[in-house]
């Protein structure tokens, strides 16, 4: 993991907070990211948050068991949105080019087809013998 890689730079003390939150826009972030604006938020965006938090945290030298509040790490480094934010961001983003795109063009088609809806797929209820006499 990209965080992992980068401990020693967080840790390090004559790095200023500023450059340390400027390493993680610049290379952590878009690592984190990728996978993320093509799925559904719902099910990893404790994830995502966890990990911008974690980061945040050895940015300013300090871990889970000082007890310091995510919005006072978040006002210590100047960072105001969450990845969450800035993922549902560039989803918006995508979502409007789709809608731009003519109709007959995949990504378009892929957008408009209607999800199944979740539960038990009905299936033919003939049994085995009456399948193999027909």
């Amino acid at each position: 993991m990209a965080i992992q890689r980068l401990n020693s730079i967080l840790w390090y003390s004559k790095i200023s907070i500023n450059t340390k939150v400027q390493v993680y826009h610049s290379i952590v972030e878009p690592i984190t990211a990728y996978g993320a604006e093509c799925r559904q938020l719902t099910k990893i965006e404790n994830q995502l948050k966890a990990v911008e938090m974690d980061f945040l945290r050895r940015s300013c030298r300090l871990s889970r068991l000082d007890h310091i509040r995510n919005d006072m790490i978040r006002e210590r480094t100047c960072v105001q949105d969450t990845i969450v934010d800035r993922v549902e961001r560039r989803q918006l983003v995508w979502y409007g080019d789709v809608m731009r795109i003519a109709d007959e063009r995949w990504p378009r088609k892929m957008v408009s087809i209607s999800q199944p809806t979740e539960g038990r797929v009905e299936r033919d209820r003939r049994s085995h013998e009456k399948t193999r006499n027909e």
